[in-house]
């Protein structure tokens, strides 16, 4: 199996690690930006959110993903794997 950039990976590995890594930053910063889309939304539209919780999305909405703490990077980077999971399929090419 060859990952895109040419590099052979291990069997049922799609992605060679260096490219698998950048991949995972690439797409946990998707998923903090797609939540922080989604909160300011919610920050928005819903008057029940308690002023703990409003404060806290408030700060985080406007905190890029690298500079989250390594804690939250890691929730992210957990969503980040399920959709590679889920994509690895269509990715998959061989020589």
């Amino acid at each position: 199996m060859y990952c895109k950039c040419g590099r052979q990976t291990l069997l049922k590995e799609v992605f060679c690690t260096g490219c698998k890594e950048k991949l995972i930053e690439g797409l946990a910063s998707i998923e903090h930006d797609q939540w922080a889309y989604w909160a300011k939304g919610l920050m928005e539209s819903e008057k029940n959110i308690s002023p703990e919780r409003l404060k806290r999305w408030k700060e985080l909405t406007k905190i890029p993903y690298g500079f989250l703490s390594e804690e939250a990077q890691d929730v992210d980077r957990k969503l980040a794997r399920r959709v590679m999971d889920y994509l690895k399929d269509f990715f998959c090419e061989s020589k």
